[in-house]
């Protein structure tokens, strides 16, 4: 009965972010709050501080339409890639994205092949936000519109890049695979000789722990990547190495915004980077 009466006491409630997440620490050491819930709660806190371009994938790297594209090679693009949405740029410029495509509005209509086919006519408006938008506003943005793709553009208005809801639920949730993703590799810890292993970094914790006899841990995370992104506080690159307890840890492989893929060496041993 006290600790009812307490915890409705207003000046006892947290005020800030970083008092909520001193008390969600506390009821995840004394068990109220399991890890993977706990590591959910402190992401739903992280996306009202990134921004689209914290999470888009560059103009670069997206897989676009010309207005001008036909229907063969709309079809063949969309056969290999596999998405289900692409902008549509006009005059082969990537800062200039004048609408976005839906994979099914093309299929459907495979059968009319007596009838010309125009990008222009099946694109749909697109919807476009700043690189500085929140992910929590950019959320709300898409569930009221009704969209799943927004066109991230610069202080020109040029295209900077493209983020999918599916993006922002990625920050809350941890990676979401469907059929056309990758495989994952049938074991997520794999020997490779000299003591070396290469793990997967959606290895959990405990399950490291358990395979290496360790006691790693994370007041934050609940795998080894997000243990990894705790100890450096940014996302490496690729052959960057960092060192945890009694582990060496190499970078093998980063892609979306994530580490994928993690090279282990027990003892103080350093890696060179290539």
């Amino acid at each position: 009965m006290l600790r009812q009466w307490l915890w409705r006491r207003p000046w006892l409630l947290p005020r800030k972010i970083e008092e909520v997440r001193v008390l969600l620490r506390g009821l995840r050491k004394t068990g109220a709050v399991d890890a993977e819930l706990h590591e959910v709660l402190d992401r739903v806190f992280n996306i009202s501080r990134l921004r689209a371009s914290d999470i888009m994938i560059p103009r670069s790297e997206m897989q676009v339409f010309e207005s001008n594209a036909t229907r063969e090679e709309v079809i063949e693009t969309i056969t290999q890639c596999g998405h289900s949405r692409y902008p549509v740029i006009a005059e082969g410029d990537r800062g200039v994205v004048i609408g976005v495509l839906l994979a099914k509005d093309v299929l459907t209509r495979r059968g009319e092949m007596d009838r010309e086919f125009s990008v222009k006519d099946l694109m749909l408006p697109a919807h476009k936000c700043p690189e500085s938008r929140h992910l929590n506003l950019l959320l709300s943005d898409f569930q009221k519109n009704h969209i799943h793709m927004g066109i991230v553009v610069n202080e020109y208005g040029e295209a900077a890049g493209l983020v999918t809801i599916e993006d922002v639920l990625e920050e809350i949730v941890g990676e979401i695979r469907d059929e056309h993703d990758p495989e994952e590799a049938a074991e997520s810890i794999r020997a490779i000789g000299d003591g070396h292993h290469v793990i997967e970094a959606s290895t959990t914790v405990s399950d490291f722990n358990g395979h290496f006899q360790a006691a790693l841990d994370s007041e934050h995370h609940s795998t080894i990547g997000g243990l990894i992104f705790e100890q450096l506080g940014y996302l490496p690159q690729e052959e960057e190495v960092v060192s945890i307890g009694d582990f060496q840890f190499k970078v093998v492989e980063v892609s979306h915004r994530r580490i994928r893929q993690l090279e282990v060496f027990q003892g103080r041993q350093t890696h060179s980077a290539t």
